[in-house]
């Protein structure tokens, strides 16, 4: 039934969901497990990552059918270099090729790298205590569409701390 869920997740296209649904799965198998297989789900966990990992870090990614996530995916693989450069990214050129949404996902990562270099570029005291509640809209225009790094913005280390804390 799990392998119907995540396949139906994975090509509505909501690689939020299909993560989350994902990681929730793993964290739930350690009682859907017999003990006597525990070890080998800790093993074979980690080594699908990995291959996941490579599938997305080679050109394997061709041998699944294309969804709007393998497109989010083939995006960010081809674009993440120059993203992490501080390049721009053609959003209208890459959904125009591979389709509607295809660029949502480098979106993301180019918008968390202005949030991450903006903290950075901060005062150690903000760095600490945070730019304040509401400060992402104010100074980078919209939400980083991640709640940690909205934490670490908006509240510093100290508010990032406590909200993993709780």
């Amino acid at each position: 039934m799990h392998a119907v869920v995540i396949t139906i997740l994975a090509f509505s296209g909501t690689s939020g969901a299909v993560l989350a649904y994902a990681i929730g799965l793993i964290y739930d198998s350690r009682t859907l497990v017999p003990p006597h297989w525990r070890t080998v789900a800790y093993v074979t966990a980690p080594v699908l990552c990995l291959g996941a990992v490579l599938l997305v870090a080679t050109d394997a990614l061709s041998l699944l059918p294309e969804t709007r996530m393998t497109n989010q995916i083939s995006v960010i693989g081809g674009q993440l270099q120059n993203v992490l450069s501080g390049g721009d990214v053609a959003y209208y050129q890459e959904e125009k090729v591979l389709g509607p949404g295809s660029a949502s996902g480098i979106w993301r990562v180019v918008h968390w790298r202005k949030t991450v270099t903006t903290y950075l570029d901060g005062e150690p005291l903000q760095q600490l205590i945070g730019f304040g509640l509401g400060s992402s809209t104010r100074i980078l225009g919209k939400l980083p569409h991640n709640e940690y790094l909205r934490m670490l913005f908006e509240e510093g280390l100290i508010g990032l701390f406590l909200f993993l804390f709780y």
